[in-house]
């Protein structure tokens, strides 16, 4: 299970040297707390980042729709490029035969999943891949990015984008997917 905290929890030290953790959330986590009680538990804490909104991503894709046409694309070519111009990514050291097992794993998550060849590594029998992450897995931050360099290339296109006050309203909505 996984739920959202409040900042700042609350830490005791018990007399046996142990720590108790209050975190403070909604009703809706602590019903879903309730059924685990009695169960050995593993818990990992990490800091919230709001995921990109489903607004956010329809606009994108309707503003990658418009460039696409103007520029004579498809839309997943012209997305791909935006991924990889302006995405997320991370560089791993692959052995050099596992690269096309890893580069079809990669991809199977979706189409913005993107994996090249970057360089040889400095492992011997390695070379290094840049594996790009499908906006599906952006905050709403990264997704922000990524859809300001659209409305840029489309306003040089001449293709009309939303006013500055909707696209900040996107920027700031709740619905998540």
């Amino acid at each position: 299970m996984e739920f959202k905290s409040e900042a700042n929890p609350r830490i005791l030290m018990t007399l046996d040297g142990r720590a108790e953790i209050t975190f403070t959330t909604t009703r809706g986590a602590v019903y879903a707390l309730e059924q685990l009680k009695e169960k050995e538990l593993l818990v990992k804490v990490t800091t919230y980042s709001k995921r990109r909104s489903l607004s956010q991503n329809a606009y994108m894709w309707v503003m990658l729709g418009e460039l696409a046409a103007a520029l004579k694309l498809s839309k997943d070519e012209v997305y791909k490029s935006y991924i990889k111009d302006y995405g997320v990514y991370e560089v791993f050291p692959i052995k050099a035969e596992a690269v096309e097992r890893f580069q079809k794993a990669w991809a199977s998550r979706g189409l913005g999943w993107v994996c090249d060849i970057l360089r040889d590594s400095k492992i011997e029998g390695y070379v290094n891949l840049i594996a790009y992450y499908g906006s599906s897995s952006y905050t709403s931050d990264e997704m922000s990015c990524l859809i300001d360099a659209i409305i840029e290339d489309c306003k040089a296109q001449g293709i009309n984008t939303m006013s500055l006050a909707d696209v900040m309203l996107l920027r700031n909505e709740n619905d998540t997917d």
